[in-house]
């Protein structure tokens, strides 16, 4: 038995479409927002390590433009020793110099700066006055102070006087920007003991080895450092990334820079790039995944919301017609296919006699019958 109903108003806290896509929707914003924070951390991490890996290379570069500074202080100590040291230098050095020995004969003049690129050579008395100089393989009469700018005698001398030191000393100044490792020893017979000593205040040696920028370069790049210098204001950048290190070289520092090797440049990129890739190849599918999953997610809500609809809409139906059916003088029944009671109305008990559980799921047949044709047929039968 079918029936039909209308009803004129169904709204309600009941018809609330369920949020589906709005759950849906949320976690896949969480999904997004935890990939995007995976990625992000994976980032920063890469970029740490690069950082790390610049900082280490850095600071491999400086321990050897260190290490090579040093040998060059070390070769020059050494060079001066040899030469305040030796017997033949004392004669013609102390306490008078001898220029044609020492110049044109070339025992202490021009070689240096040729072999050994030594600027300055000076050769002062025991009150600290110039009576030798050779400056850039040239003879000439500045002293030491007026050509260095600066007088590290009195600093050299006071190392030199220490107890149980040796004669010989180091140290380093600035010369026109440029540090000027300065070495001083006092000349003295060495093991030739056939030289006489001349009494009096012992006479002073001083080589100066200027790190200019083409010193520095070339002393750099024997180490495998690029482009090294000292560090300026007003110098012109580097091109690229610079490592920056403050060294100390016999107690000043020094703060030199050079072109870093940039390691990590590589590893970025290369891994960035990987992690970029990636990255797209997460969110565009996980985008239209996402997208297809909250399409079907409203439309279960949208079908969720009639089936409510649909449903109150019945029982509003049903509830109307039992109302009317209660009301009627006569009783009224509902059957099922094989017309089987299947609801009986009120009125059923005091009108048949007979009560309404007693008949419930029993067939129509047995209720009625006809006279001219069967019950059963007529009921069916098309309107």
């Amino acid at each position: 038995m079918h029936k039909f109903f209308v009803t004129d108003d169904i709204s309600g806290p009941d018809l609330e479409p369920k949020r589906t896509a709005a759950l849906i929707k949320r976690a896949l914003v969480l999904m997004f927002s935890l990939l995007s924070v995976l990625f992000i951390i994976a980032i920063i991490a890469l970029l740490t390590i690069v950082r790390n890996i610049n900082q280490d290379s850095d600071k491999h570069s400086a321990m050897l433009l260190e290490k090579a500074i040093h040998n060059r202080v070390d070769t020059l100590t050494t060079h001066i020793k040899d030469y305040a040291w030796w017997g033949e230098a004392y004669q013609h050095l102390h306490p008078r110099v001898d220029t044609d020995w020492a110049y044109t004969r070339q025992n202490m003049g021009a070689t240096l700066w040729r072999d050994f690129e030594y600027e300055g050579l000076f050769v002062l008395d025991g009150n600290g006055q110039t009576r030798y100089s050779v400056v850039d393989g040239k003879l000439v009469k500045d002293s030491l102070q007026s050509w260095l700018g600066d007088d590290p005698l009195p600093e050299l001398i006071q190392k030199i006087n220490k107890p149980d030191a040796i004669p010989l000393s180091s140290t380093v100044v600035m010369r026109n920007g440029h540090p000027a490792l300065v070495a001083a020893a006092r000349i003295t017979t060495g093991d030739d003991a056939r030289i006489p000593v001349v009494p009096g205040p012992a006479s002073v040696l001083v080589f100066v080895d200027v790190l200019d920028d083409r010193k520095l370069i070339a002393l750099g790049e024997e180490y495998g450092i690029t482009q090294t210098r000292v560090q300026h204001k007003g110098a012109t950048k580097l091109a690229g990334r610079r490592g920056v290190a403050t060294l100390p070289i016999d107690g000043q520092q020094i703060t030199f820079e050079w072109k870093s090797e940039d390691p990590g440049r590589e590893l970025l990129r290369y891994i960035l790039p990987l992690l970029i890739l990636l990255a797209l190849c997460t969110a565009i599918p996980g985008v239209m995944l996402g997208r297809n999953a909250l399409k079907k997610a409203r439309m279960y809500d949208e079908n969720t919301f009639l089936l409510a609809q649909n449903r109150l809409a019945l029982t509003a139906s049903e509830r109307r017609f039992r109302d009317v059916a209660e009301a009627t003088t006569d009783w009224i029944w509902e059957t099922d296919a094989e017309l089987r009671f299947t609801w009986l109305s009120e009125r059923f008990p005091g009108i048949t006699g007979h009560s309404i559980s007693a008949w419930i799921g029993r067939p129509l047949s047995e209720f009625m019958a006809a006279d001219n044709q069967s019950l059963t047929e007529w009921i069916t039968q098309p309107g």
